[in-house]
């Protein structure tokens, strides 16, 4: 990228924020030829005698200027990368004004932000053939919306006061997204040792961004759960999503121990699938066709998709995420899961979890009888320099954790650890104070038990402990008279602490 020399748009109404952008301009010095306008018609008539390669517009909820920019821009520079940039709550303003396909870059951004999107962006598009997409999307009766459910979780979500009870009252409106929520945090991925039924708590241990990707998620299953496909379950789908999505958070665990690369992969990792049921639900009799092809000739389905449609599930729900507004990195693990080779990038990212987690789950969980799923790209593994690692991410998602020699856990990882922890040494608390009570006088009389035991086999000289406690000195008769038949002559320690018991996993503090 650095030594291509492109051509970048930018539109910033207000002055202010114009000044902003060239200072964040100033810093990238990378040969782009770069041009801060303000207004519509002086962006309109640079666009017209050349064209960009990318255009940026700034959205202001009182100013449409930057939206009509990058609508007319679709019609009319339509191999232009488009980006628009806006305040995170101003996501679902922004979705209804911008009809055009773009990628979202939220405020305020920094030189290094733009400039790796920009280069994101530009790296993606190239890999992704945009004319057949919007072809094969003005055949698509209806897009999946983002639900209104998540605008209102974002919006939370981004105050500076956010709460994890007001998310979850928000949640809890929905009583089928709160029933798929609360099945997730309860699922084995997260092994808590007791059900969590308030939706707060799950919010608080499930974190920010899986809380968001989760909504969406969620809500597209349950939208297409009316779909009835021959080849392909959309519950086994489901499944087979949220696996990924857990391990592709374990292997960006494992290779950055980094809370925002981990969420982004569990997001990334959950919405792989997405463009399976946008086909699905638009192209029923078609996508039947196409799926018994895969079968029958013993191809991955993308395969046989892209030969019928001109592009794959993978490439679509990367088109459809685009007009979400989602972030690059995400389009990127969604287009390129079957082929990250044809990402420029050599570094691990979201795309490298994605491809390893849904390479290696169809290893673990073999697919439906005739399907063939795609294979871990090792060439591409070999580039990361990354080959050595791939036994132990196998290892890890067979174990579901991650191993000790791993990054540390991140932010939502250690909150769940934590309430593991918690759950167990509370359990002591909880108890009857007569339970406490009659556990304890059991660990003592075991513990008086044993101690008579040992003395009774070890004590040095004559073994009849009788015959021991007649020859006590006369001072210690009282001791003798005192203890009885009781054999012991040396009390045990105090015990200070409950023990654990295994059967039922107390915990003494």
């Amino acid at each position: 990228m650095a030594s291509e020399h492109k051509r970048i748009l930018f539109l910033a109404t207000d002055p202010v924020e114009s000044e902003s952008i060239q200072a964040e301009l100033a810093a990238i010095d990378d040969g782009w030829e770069k041009r801060v306008v303000g207004t519509f018609d002086q962006a309109t008539a640079i666009l017209q005698a050349r064209p960009a390669d990318a255009i940026v517009a700034s959205h202001h909820p009182t100013d449409i200027s930057g939206a009509k920019l990058l609508n007319w821009a679709a019609e009319q520079c339509p191999k232009a990368v488009r980006l628009v940039m806006a305040e995170p709550a101003q996501r679902e303003e922004v979705l209804r004004t911008v009809l055009a396909p773009h990628h979202f870059l939220p405020k305020p951004v920094t030189a290094d932000v733009l400039k790796g999107t920009i280069e994101s962006a530009l790296l993606l598009d190239g890999a992704m053939p945009s004319e057949v997409l919007l072809t094969l999307a003005s055949r698509i009766r209806v897009f999946p919306p983002l639900p209104s459910l998540y605008f209102r979780a974002l919006n939370e979500l981004k105050s500076p006061d956010f709460s994890a009870e007001a998310v979850g009252e928000i949640v809890a409106k929905d009583l089928a997204m709160t029933t798929r929520l609360l099945q997730v945090i309860n699922s084995g991925f997260y092994s808590l040792p007791r059900r969590i039924t308030d939706l707060t708590e799950a919010v608080s241990l499930l974190g920010q961004e899986s809380v968001k990707s989760l909504i969406i998620g969620i809500h597209l299953f349950l939208e297409h759960e009316h779909l009835k496909p021959l080849y392909f379950s959309i519950s086994q789908l489901w499944r087979h999503s949220t696996a990924v999505a857990r391990g592709a958070w374990l292997i960006a665990q494992m290779e950055t121990g980094n809370a925002e690369r981990t969420e982004e992969a569990y997001t990334a990792g959950l919405l792989h699938d997405i463009g399976k049921l946008v086909i699905a639900n638009n192209f029923e009799a078609q996508y039947n066709k196409v799926q018994k092809a895969a079968r029958d000739s013993r191809r991955p389905l993308w395969e046989v998709e892209t030969e019928e449609f001109g592009v794959s599930h993978a490439e679509l729900g990367a088109f459809i995420m685009g007009r979400w507004g989602m972030p690059v990195a995400l389009l990127e693990a969604t287009a390129l899961h079957h082929q990250p080779g044809r990402s420029v990038g050599r570094e691990f990212s979201a795309l490298t979890a994605v491809h390893v987690a849904n390479a290696l789950e169809y290893e673990l969980h073999r697919p439906p009888e005739g399907n063939v799923p795609s294979a871990l790209d090792q060439s591409y593994i070999h580039s990361l320099g990354l080959v050595d690692r791939i036994d132990s991410w196998r290892e890890c998602l067979r174990n579901g954790k991650v191993p000790p020699q791993g990054k540390p856990v991140s932010r939502s990882a250690a909150k769940v650890a934590a309430v593991a922890a918690s759950a167990q040494s509370t359990q002591w608390d909880r108890l009857s104070s007569q339970r406490k009570k009659w556990l304890a006088a059991s660990v003592v009389a075991a513990a008086l038990v044993m101690v008579g035991w040992y003395l009774r086999n070890h004590w040095p000289g004559e073994k009849s402990l009788p015959a021991r406690a007649k020859t006590l000195p006369e001072a210690d008769a009282s001791t003798a008279k005192h203890l009885g038949e009781s054999n012991l002559i040396v009390p045990p320690a105090p015990i200070t602490n409950p023990p654990t018991d295994g059967a039922t996993g107390l915990t003494g503090k």
